[in-house]
């Protein structure tokens, strides 16, 4: 556990627990939870925070996916095509709860992985 980092950057992919905005080295940002990022505002935070294409977080145990013009109508039912020249804001659903997801950074493809 001591190695693990609070963000990890690849291929202009940010991948961290909390919304980007939120410090991960902040015990109290770590807890921060009002509401998932789901009206433009709360999206808008992220976005402007760091310049990364698309962001991956976790911590609410649920699907949902963000663009800066607002939330997607995707609940990790199924594979998702992210278009290359937007920029994506992407809440992983829990591992704890069996889910997970693959993004492959070349083609763009979001698969989510995980029974409901």
């Amino acid at each position: 556990m001591g190695s693990l980092q609070p963000r990890v950057e690849i291929d202009d992919c940010l991948f961290t627990h909390v919304e980007p905005w939120l410090n991960p080295r902040k015990v109290e940002d770590l807890w921060y939870f009002d509401g998932p990022p789901d009206s433009p505002e709360k999206l808008a935070r992220s976005f402007a925070a760091v310049r990364n294409r698309v962001m991956f977080i976790g911590h609410m145990h649920r699907w949902l996916i963000g663009t800066p013009d607002g939330v997607l109508p995707w609940r990790g039912e199924r594979e998702l095509h992210l278009d290359l020249a937007n920029r994506y804001l992407v809440v992983v659903h829990a591992v704890w709860d069996g889910k997970c997801a693959m993004f492959d950074t070349k083609t763009g493809v979001l698969t989510p992985f995980g029974e409901d």
